[in-house]
C-alpha cells in the first residue's frame, strides 16, 4: 500500500510540466526506495517526505553520487527549517558528525534528527537524513540556507575538511572545547533490540553542539 502511495506522492511533488515524462521510470524508483528502506522509515515518516526522497535520490545518482542537500520550511513547525542530506555513507563513522558539525560551524540549533540508510546500485549505502534546525528561534534565511547547503555539500564530498570550516567561521572553540552547562547522563545502553544494533540513551544539555559532540 506504500509503495502505490509513494509512486503517486513522487509525481504528484513534480511540477505538471514534468510529469507526462519518465513516469515508468519514477514509479520504479518509488518501488525500489520502498523496498529498501526499514520499516520504521515506511511508519514514521510522512509520504511528502518520502517522494522527496525519492527525487533526492534520483538526483544523487544522476549527479555522480555528489551530495544532495535541500532546505525548507518544515510543514510541520513553521519557526524551524527541515535540513534533508543524502550522501554517500563514508567507509568510516562519523557522517553524523560530520553534518551536525557543519550546522555548528553556522550557529544552527538542532532539534530533532532522523537518520536512515538504504542501500546504493554499487553495494555501498546512501545516507538519508532529515534534521529539523533553526537559527535564533527562526527558519533559516534564504542567503543563511544557501550558504549552509553549499559548505555542506563541500564538507561531505571532501572538497573541505570540516576543522578547516570550523576554524575559518570562528567556531571550533563553541565546538570542541566550550564546556556544557550540565554533565551528560547515559540512561541506557540495550543490546536487545535488534542482532547487530545497541541502543544508547543520553541525557545531556541543550546546546548548539551537543549532537555533534
Amino acid at each position: 500500500r506504500v509503495r502505490r502511495q509513494l509512486a503517486r506522492e513522487a509525481e504528484l511533488a513534480l511540477p505538471k510540466a514534468e510529469r507526462e515524462t519518465g513516469q515508468q521510470a519514477r514509479t520504479e524508483a518509488a518501488q525500489a526506495h520502498s523496498d529498501a528502506m526499514p520499516s520504521a522509515y515506511l511508519l514514521a515518516t510522512p509520504l511528502s517526505v518520502m517522494a522527496q526522497h525519492v527525487h533526492m535520490v534520483t538526483r544523487f545518482w544522476s549527479n555522480n553520487r555528489r551530495p544532495v542537500v535541500d532546505l525548507r520550511t518544515s510543514a510541520f513547525d513553521p519557526d524551524t527549517t527541515d535540513l534533508i542530506v543524502v550522501a554517500q555513507d563514508d567507509p568510516a563513522p562519523g557522517l553524523l558528525a560530520k553534518i551536525t558539525g557543519v550546522l555548528v560551524a553556522f550557529d544552527v540549533r538542532v532539534h530533532s534528527v532522523q537518520a536512515f540508510t538504504r542501500a546504493d546500485t554499487n553495494g555501498g549505502r546512501i545516507v538519508l537524513d532529515t534534521l529539523c534546525v533553526n537559527y535564533h528561534d527562526k527558519p533559516l534565511p534564504p542567503l543563511k540556507r544557501a550558504d549552509l547547503a553549499e559548505a555542506m555539500t563541500q564538507v561531505l564530498s571532501g572538497e573541505t575538511s570540516l576543522d578547516a570550516l570550523l576554524t575559518r567561521r570562528g567556531r571550533k572553540e563553541a565546538a570542541t572545547v566550550a564546556p556544557l552547562r550540565a554533565p551528560v547522563r547515559v540512561l541506557m545502553v540495550d543490546d536487545t533490540v535488534t542482532q547487530d544494533l545497541t541502543l544508547i540513551d543520553i541525557a545531556a544539555p541543550d546546546e548548539a553542539s551537543v549532537v555533534y559532540r
